[in-house]
């Protein structure tokens, strides 16, 4: 999955409240003068009074922005005392090629905001990716604690650099250090604050690996300088997502790369403040440290990490292959995984948190872009986008969890994803009574998109019932249909003359479970019946051949994680007319809609797509887990790739990059314990 963040959109959204236009006068960040005007704001304040209405503010108006907000750039910030509330936010601001860098911060709730130009805009040196932290406040000494802000200066000779403000917050004098010295590109800047210790990661924009620098004196100095490339991260192929665990631990997340773009949510850790690491070390249980149905990939828009009551989390979205045939039959899920014991990081929980995917409604139907909050209490927050039914369109969602992520609420949706394109938004770090966010809103229609503050009430969120682990696995709905791409797509009608068969359902994930499907030469499984002979985690699959020819019927239905199993779907039936006669996919289970456990056999399929541009899927059975290779050999017999890989026992799919393979044919071999078998692979440019 690639694709652009904040495209450039069209249409306006009016917001009611307009952005105060009166300037603060700055505040002393060790406190207010006096304790008469801290009660006065606080008696102000409407975030006090209980509502539940979700309130949103404009804070500006922007202007064909790009990486306003990124949620792993963590570029909202929020601290929430109990005399004394400070909302906080960093954006861009500008047209065509060139941004400024504005800062904004509310002292009543979000109910009005005063902003400052942090950095001018400038054609050669353009600000990009900000990042911003702010040190937790004390609770009820009525401190303003001055946000830190990073962010990744574009130019001819660029640095990474970091602007605070030098005394009290609102005073917009700005002090600015620089934390690369521009001999290495490094961008889309990662900022992570624990007191008075900060620390950044910068990834390579021409290699891509992870350069990491600290400072322990509130980001006036940072070590090492320069900053030098991490060589545990030396391909990551994003920038970590970095988090504190202590004084001189830090826990670095990133997708690491396998398989061309792919990549599996991995960990490392450094002991000494980001001088040394160990890892990377995947957070999947399963053998090649992907999630079940990955096929995708992630990029820094779509994980965030965060330290609660000491526990690292990392909220992350997981994507399928792409859309097949562009009828959108993949889809996108949130999970948010955190270590089953505090301290032990070989074990991590992970749990499915967001909505299935369904295209009946827009609710759910890509959700991205996670970021995570959190309160006092421990008490977790995490708001995402689901796209709506085109990528002009999207809702805002926030979900809860009160027992350390083990257990959610339904999301609560509050946006009208067919009027709104709220992308990207971003919850505060920190929560009292609400929830603070921050997002733009870039429907079409207008050059001016605006970016508004939004305040939702803890109470609306903790209201939403939680769901069940076992509700998150549906039954599979009736089949998609529509036009066939390759063979002929199953509806309730159809008559099926080609040999290969395209099976697909809803919904799109088995999200860490898989699929049963089951055929019958009668309606109540009364005849003869056969059973795939593999557990899909799919929701698309091509079959070649039916066991006979003439009337079938077929259901399906989820395995969960834990092998408990839900409702079988509805029955469909379809006639087959084609020639190939296949009792190897199809096994006879003689047990009337329960099928028998698989047996597998050795084999490998056709790659798809073949004749192929970017890359191709080959799918291969196997007996048994183990090593398997794969060889591709050019027409002369050359070998010009090879890929080692874990496979386990069924079904499992690997994806070959092409991109750097030139015109013609080539032969791909997979072997796996003493088996192999050879297929033929046409690349056209």
């Amino acid at each position: 999955m690639k694709r652009t963040l904040c495209a450039l959109l069209i249409l306006t959204l009016v917001i009611a409240v307009p952005a105060l236009a009166v300037k603060h006068q700055p505040i002393n960040k060790y406190g207010f003068d006096d304790n008469s005007r801290a009660a006065a704001l606080k008696q102000a304040n409407p975030s006090l009074r209980s509502t539940k209405a979700i309130t949103s503010v404009t804070i500006d108006t922007c202007v064909n922005i790009r990486a306003i907000l990124g949620t792993n750039c963590r570029s909202i910030g929020s601290n929430v005392g109990t005399t004394s509330d400070t909302v906080q936010t960093v954006y861009l601001r500008g047209q065509a090629g060139t941004y400024a860098l504005w800062h904004a911060y509310s002292l009543d709730g979000g109910a009005t905001w005063t902003k400052y130009n942090v950095v001018a805009a400038d054609a050669n040196n353009r600000p990009r990716y900000p990042a911003m932290e702010i040190a937790a406040n004390d609770e009820g000494n009525s401190a303003f604690q001055c946000a830190r802000i990073a962010y990744h200066l574009q130019a001819t000779d660029p640095r990474l650099k970091l602007a605070y403000e030098s005394s009290s917050l609102g005073d917009n004098a700005w002090s600015f250090v620089e934390i690369s010295d521009g001999s290495t590109d490094f961008w889309t800047p990662c900022l992570t604050q624990r007191g008075n210790e900060l620390a950044v990661a910068g990834q390579d924009y021409n290699g891509g690996g992870v350069g990491i620098a600290a400072s322990t004196d509130g980001g006036a100095t940072w070590l090492p300088s320069p900053i030098p490339l991490v060589d545990s991260f030396a391909t990551p192929g994003t920038q970590a997502a970095l988090v504190w665990l202590n004084d001189t631990t830090l826990m670095g997340f990133v997708p690491e790369p396998r398989y061309d773009s792919q990549g599996a949510m991995s960990y490392l850790i450094s002991y000494d403040k980001g001088v040394t690491w160990t890892g990377p070390k995947s957070i999947w249980p399963t053998p090649d440290g992907y999630s079940p149905q990955f096929r995708g990939s992630t990029w820094w828009y779509d994980y965030d990490a965060m330290v609660i009551n000491g526990v690292p989390y990392v909220a992350f979205a997981n994507s399928d292959f792409t859309t097949y045939g562009g009828r959108g039959y993949s889809g996108q899920s949130i999970f948010v995984a955190h270590p089953t014991t505090p301290g032990d990081y070989t074990q991590w929980t992970i749990k499915h948190v967001s909505d299935m995917w369904d295209t009946a409604t827009s609710n759910g139907f890509y959700p991205t872009e996670p970021a995570l909050g959190a309160d006092a209490a421990g008490n977790i927050y995490l708001s995402y986008v689901p796209w709506g039914s085109s990528n002009l369109s999207t809702d805002a969602a926030v979900i809860r969890s009160t027992d350390g992520g083990n257990t959610w609420t339904t999301p609560l949706h509050f946006m009208n994803a067919g009027k709104v394109n709220l992308d990207p938004f971003e919850i505060s770090r920190t929560v009292g009574s609400y929830v603070y966010g921050v997002g733009c809103d870039s429907i079409s229609g207008s050059a001016k998109y605006p970016l508004a503050s939004y305040k939702i009430p803890v109470a609306d969120i903790a209201a939403q019932p939680v769901i069940s682990d076992a509700d998150r696995y549906m039954p599979p709905s009736q089949p998609l249909t529509g036009a066939a791409w390759h063979g002929d797509t199953l509806t309730d009608t159809a008559t099926v003359t080609a040999n290969t068969i395209e099976w697909a359902w809803q919904p799109g994930f088995g999200f860490g479970g898989h699929y049963e499907l089951t055929i019958s030469q009668t309606a109540d499984w009364s005849g003869t019946n056969y059973d795939l002979n593999q557990h899909p985690d799919s929701n698309d699959l091509f079959i070649d051949g039916m066991p006979a020819t003439g009337r079938w019927f077929y259901k399906v239905r989820s395995i969960r994680p834990n092998a408990s199993t839900t409702a079988w779907s509805g029955i469909y039936t379809f006639t087959y007319l084609g020639t190939d006669i296949n009792t190897t996919d199809w096994v006879a289970s003689g047990v009337a809609g329960k099928p028998a456990a698989p047996v597998y056999s050795f084999a490998v399929r056709a790659a798809y797509p073949n004749p192929a541009k970017d890359r191709a899927t080959i799918s291969y059975q196997l007996p048994k887990a183990g090593a398997v290779s794969l060889k591709v050999y050019n027409i002369a017999g050359q070998a010009v790739k090879s890929m080692d890989v874990h496979g386990s026992a069924g079904m499992n799919t690997m994806t070959l990059s092409t991109k750097d393979m030139a015109n013609g044919v080539y032969f791909y071999q997979v072997n796996s314990n003493g088996l192999s078998a050879t297929r033929k692979l046409t690349v056209v440019r």
